[in-house]
């Protein structure tokens, strides 16, 4: 495997590039994100972006310079955007036609995609973790999906009976499995 290169000065060059070095410093790490599908998260508590492991240069490139625009930018709100939109004025042509991009994709999201995804990552928390209240499962989406817990309960109401659902069937799943189990054991004594 290609030797990757190190992020810390890709951040700091970042930095220049498109913040004017306005931000404040933060390391950055590359980070196993497979388990979850994610590519980068920025922490502001820790000041600490992660990026997967598993991108490319260029792919952590324009993974970290998404993670940035966090730090000014909250979330993939209102915020989030006017960040990407100053992006467009950066010297370096890449960046302005990442903005764009970005900007496109977060100004109007394919909400049945987005609405998949989530459907998608509940099934999977559902099977492993089924004694989660909704809560621990919101928050758990919200980090993962880039929103505030409140943009979620505004909006995704079909989400929360999702959860509801999928989490009572692994219940009773797993109630029948150990009825049988039970009832096998009890059999062979």
């Amino acid at each position: 495997m290609k030797p990757r290169k190190p992020l810390g000065p890709l951040f700091d060059e970042l930095n220049k590039q498109g913040f004017n070095g306005r931000l404040p410093l933060y390391r950055v790490v590359r980070v196993d994100f497979r388990a979850v599908g994610q590519r980068g998260l920025c922490e502001s508590l820790t000041k600490t972006i992660k990026i997967a492991r598993y991108l490319t240069d260029e792919e952590a490139r324009g993974t970290l310079l998404h993670e940035m625009c966090h730090i000014e930018g909250g979330n993939h709100g209102k915020r989030f955007i006017a960040r990407l939109k100053r992006l467009r004025d950066a010297r370096e042509q890449w960046i302005q036609e990442w903005a764009q991009k970005e900007i496109e994709l977060y100004e109007n999201p394919p909400s049945s995609t987005i609405w998949q995804e989530m459907r998608d990552r509940i099934d999977d928390i559902a099977l492993v973790r089924p004694e989660w209240k909704w809560r621990d499962v919101w928050r758990w989406i919200g980090r993962e999906f880039g929103y505030l817990e409140e943009d979620l309960d505004r909006r995704h109401e079909r989400i929360r009976r999702r959860w509801e659902k999928r989490r009572q069937e692994e219940i009773r799943e797993e109630a029948r499995a150990r009825a049988i189990e039970g009832g096998n054991s009890h059999g062979r004594d």
